[in-house]
């Protein structure tokens, strides 16, 4: 089973994302800075992770710098901001993609059956 990182604060949104991902991939949800870089670290076979702009303690854009030197899976960037898309995609995410829409993306850019 992949497995995928979603970084992101908003409960709704990760109530959301766990009705649409929990059965399909292994899936661990993170809302806060200090916790991120850590759990990467412990868990370098992570397929996805997902990056909102702001979380609990800052903005994500220096450890998406910071961990794009060795994480060589897919990082997606899902801030509703579109200037700090931007700098997430600079960092060195992937793409970018609407939060509503991140399950379906998900599930096409890990190819797992519709």
């Amino acid at each position: 089973m992949k497995k995928v990182l979603i970084v992101e604060d908003e409960q709704s949104f990760n109530c959301y994302y766990r009705g649409r991902l929990s059965e399909r991939v292994n899936l661990t949800i993170i809302d806060n800075l200090k916790d991120v870089e850590d759990f990467i670290n412990k868990n370098p076979d992570i397929d996805l992770i997902t990056m909102d702009g702001n979380i609990i303690g800052g903005t994500t854009v220096a450890l998406v710098r910071k961990i794009r030197a060795t994480f060589k899976g897919l990082i997606v960037a899902t801030s509703f901001n579109p200037d700090l898309q931007k700098e997430l995609l600079s960092a060195g995410c992937d793409y970018k993609v609407d939060k509503a829409d991140l399950p379906k993306a998900v599930v096409r850019l890990l190819d797992l059956p519709a």
